[in-house]
């Protein structure tokens, strides 16, 4: 899970990963870094706080 913190012009302030079950710190950063560099629909007043679930699946292998 990954919380996001958005400002009234709906740039990300700040991002981070909850619940890092079974993540490498190596994608946990990774996800943190695309987080912090996207940008959202303005929230106005306060801004806005996201929880953003992520889920890992293995991928059937492709069959020729």
């Amino acid at each position: 899970m990954m919380v996001a913190r958005i400002s009234a012009d709906g740039e990300v302030t700040s991002s981070d990963t909850i619940r890092r079950e079974g993540l490498s710190p190596a994608v946990e950063a990774c996800l943190v870094d695309v987080v912090k560099r996207a940008r959202f629909t303005a929230p106005g007043g306060a801004g806005s706080t996201l929880q953003i679930p992520v889920t890992f699946v293995v991928a059937e292998p492709r069959r020729p």
